[in-house]
């Protein structure tokens, strides 16, 4: 589909005069208002055709006119027919811009008829209009400097998020992580309670960065799908146990149906898949004091490379007024002014939602009734795996982790409070383990001691992870090749 930034289609309007684009065929791109009422036409009757086929003249003049487009002339006279009075003639102006990275040409006319009818002084009118075509094609110029400038700004806003995610995701962890590790050691229940408290806000606080960052990333058109393959039924039971125990604690009765048609292995994003379900299921949970909680997903439509699946995430809840509906997938918007304050939450877990089935080729919508409850329905196609190279993902997926405490992990991390974490993480695994606090003493230590395993951050001062990585694939030693894995905060 052709496009051109909106400010240039509004430059266009404002022009006098007939003003078009026109391609490398003489196709016509993009033509003004007051261009189309000179001839009689229609915007939708002219963007798309052939403006010398409109010429009321031979091929060979047409020819002629075309040379004189590409070249750039100027003061050349062009006879198009008017849809329902004759002929008409204008005097043309031409000059060649890129668009797209494609070659096109910006064609300004003045309609020459009633001039050359009161024998007008044709010079004038040439110079007066070709300062014009000057005019747009330096303010062209101007546009594409503004909007270099603008995706700079984009750019570094984006790095800027990533290394603001980076140091706040890594506290955040910490506080998570080590919440997690006192609820286990802590015996009276006052201090549970309290420990539970830290860990619910920082759960809450989490999910409000990673929101906000991946709202940020769709924005910037930097957010990408990891495609693999997955179990849609490892998906769903991952899902739910993440909310048993909420769905447990407020007696909600909770039901998943998935059609046994769906294919066992699909291919996909299960982590994007996971968190549109989370986004749902939460929201269902949180507006649904009492009553019933269901996930449906159904085999719409099936062919050889895909399957289209259908999801519907249905409560018995508050529900949504119906004046209401049209702005839930709305950045920043709630169902109500009063919804933030009692429920929490930034407003953008839909939006991204929306966002995130539109991104791969879905749809959303939703339906619902102020005090019976919602619905929320999307649909996403994902690709067919080869059966024989993915017929025992199950087993593999059950029995990966079996046996990894036999293994001698290097753990390469720059933030103290981190090791002591995974150390502590480790220890309770009973995992063989060291600490090395920079990649140059991480290759020191290999060096000495044979590893099974690196687990690697990834923003370190001096040696950063991918260097230090890339140091030890490019090396001969015994070491280049431990397997090794990204640990990190860095939203990137």
């Amino acid at each position: 589909m052709f496009t051109v930034p909106e400010i240039f289609k509004k430059l266009f309007e404002k022009t006098p005069g007939l003003l078009c684009l026109l391609d490398s065929n003489s196709i016509v791109r993009l033509i003004n208002g007051e261009g189309c009422s000179s001839l009689g036409y229609q915007v939708d009757e002219i963007v798309g055709a052939n403006l010398l086929h409109n010429s009321n003249q031979s091929r060979t003049i047409a020819d002629t006119v075309w040379n004189q487009v590409v070249t750039g002339s100027s003061g050349f006279r062009v006879k198009l027919n008017h849809k329902n009075s004759g002929v008409r003639t204008y005097l043309f102006n031409s000059r060649e811009i890129i668009l797209n990275s494609e070659k096109h040409f910006l064609v300004q006319g003045v309609d020459y008829t009633e001039i050359e009818e009161s024998k007008r002084d044709v010079i004038i009118a040439e110079k007066l209009y070709d300062l014009n075509l000057n005019r747009l094609h330096k303010t062209l110029i101007e546009l594409k400097k503004a909007k270099f400038a603008a995706e700079e700004s984009a750019r570094v806003k984006q790095m800027f998020l990533a290394n603001v995610s980076h140091e706040i995701r890594t506290p955040m962890n910490a506080i998570i992580g080590f919440s997690n590790v006192l609820a286990n050691e802590v015996e009276k229940a006052e201090h549970l309670q309290y420990v539970q408290a830290i860990k619910k806000s920082g759960d809450n606080l989490l999910k409000i960065i990673n929101e906000i960052l991946d709202f940020s990333k769709i924005e910037s058109g930097s957010f990408t799908f990891d495609l693999s393959d997955f179990d849609l039924r490892d998906v769903i039971d991952s899902v739910s146990s993440l909310f048993e125990l909420k769905l447990k604690e407020l007696n909600l009765n909770y039901q998943v149906a998935i059609d046994p048609k769906i294919p066992k292995v699909l291919v996909g994003d299960s982590s994007r898949l996971y968190q549109l379900l989370v986004n749902l299921l939460g929201n269902a949970i949180k507006f649904t004091p009492k009553g019933d909680i269901s996930i449906e997903i159904s085999l719409i439509n099936e062919t050889n490379e895909q399957s289209l699946l259908g999801f519907t995430v249905k409560d018995t809840g508050i529900g949504i007024a119906n004046e209401n509906l049209d702005k839930i997938f709305e950045s920043f918007n709630q169902a109500t002014n009063d919804t933030s304050r009692k429920y929490g939450g930034t407003g953008l877990g839909l939006a991204i939602c929306k966002q995130l089935v539109e991104l791969q080729n879905g749809k959303i919508q939703v339906q619902s009734e102020l005090g019976v409850g919602s619905s929320f329905m999307f649909e996403i196609p994902f690709g067919k795996p080869h059966e024989e190279q993915h017929a025992n993902i199950s087993k593999l997926n059950n029995h990966a982790l079996q046996g990894l405490d036999k293994y001698r992990i290097l753990l390469v991390d720059d933030n103290d409070i981190n090791i002591m974490l995974a150390s502590k993480i480790m220890l309770d695994w009973g995992f063989q383990f060291e600490t090395a606090a920079s990649g140059a003493l991480a290759i020191q230590m290999l060096e000495k001691i044979k590893f099974d395993l690196i687990l690697m951050d990834i923003q370190m001062p001096d040696l950063d992870g991918y260097q230090t990585t890339q140091f030890i694939r490019n090396s001969n030693a015994s070491y280049s090749k431990i397997p090794i894995i990204a640990a990190t905060a860095h939203a990137g």
